[in-house]
């Protein structure tokens, strides 16, 4: 089970690398390019998903206690 979450992890990581940057581009189309405030939204909305993303993960991943983490340990 953990090398296929790596794997989900990688997956939605190089997806990210790849909208991310196409994301920033249409804020910056849509705003103007040359203003302070469209570099804000543009980088603003980055921080906005990688939050959302945080948030998402946090929800799913089980609730760890310490007997969780002493079971992994040894075994």
């Amino acid at each position: 089970m953990c090398g296929a979450m790596m794997a989900l992890h990688s997956v939605w990581g190089y997806t990210g690398g790849f909208i991310g940057p196409i994301g920033v581009g249409f804020v910056l189309d849509f705003v103007e390019r040359d203003g302070g405030l469209a570099w804000g939204l543009a980088i603003g909305h980055l921080a906005r998903i990688g939050l959302a993303g945080l948030i998402v993960i946090r929800r799913l991943s089980p609730l760890q206690t310490s007997e969780n983490s002493a079971d992994r340990l040894t075994g």
